[in-house]
């Protein structure tokens, strides 16, 4: 069911129905005589509302909207609101008949699946990046070919410019077997690289997680 409520020329709320009340927390005793910019209407949508505000005067007519409320506890709704202004006898507009549907959850729903389709794609990714590679493997290709195709798909994957892959030495140094981008005079396949603790090589090594 629907959300209605009614405001006046200075947005404040002249009825807020039952509906309203269950989704937002505020009793109708709350809010009535009050400006909808103390209660539902968050504040970066303040200067947004005050426009509407002004056209429901100086234009008259029905529009639709889509807007923001607060909830008593701060929890942002998503609504789409069906505005009809209010005439008195004289024709003058007294102020705004609100309909509005929460679209909330809808919208949590479409953000879920969203994250859900990019997870999606960004698995499909590695899945195809490590059969590229093990592609090479099986056909015998060379170590440097491999871990440089190793680095360019891991490079792809991460979205980064460049990427190296280094081999521990045991002896507190590192060396690189395979790169990809970035300078060519900048770590060079076969140069060393200290682990130093302070560093993402020297992270990884000592914890064995992503640095």
């Amino acid at each position: 069911m629907g959300m209605v409520s009614i405001l006046d020329t200075h947005g404040r709320f002249v009825m807020f129905d039952a509906a309203c009340e269950r989704a937002t927390g505020y009793s109708a005793a709350e809010v009535i005589g009050r400006d909808a910019r103390e209660t539902v209407i968050p504040p970066d949508e303040a200067e947004g509302f005050a426009v509407f505000i002004e056209q429901l005067i100086d234009e008259p007519s029905p529009r639709p909207q889509v807007g923001h409320w607060l909830t008593r506890d701060g929890e942002r709704l998503m609504i789409a609101w069906s505005n009809r202004p209010i005439r008195d006898d004289d024709g003058t507009v007294s102020g705004t008949l609100a309909v509005g549907i929460d679209l909330t959850e809808r919208d949590r729903a479409s953000a879920e699946l969203r994250k859900l389709h990019t997870e999606l794609r960004r698995r499909l990714d590695e899945q195809a990046s490590l059969r590229r590679v093990a592609t090479l493997v099986a056909g015998e290709a060379g170590a440097e070919l491999v871990f440089d195709a190793a680095a360019a798909e891991v490079a792809r994957v991460a979205g980064a410019d460049a990427s190296s892959i280094v081999r521990y030495e045991g002896n507190g140094t590192t060396t690189v077997v395979g790169r990809f981008g970035g300078s060519e005079s900048e770590f060079p396949v076969g140069s060393g690289i200290p682990v130093d603790p302070s560093t993402a090589i020297g992270k990884v090594f000592a914890t064995g997680e992503p640095a």
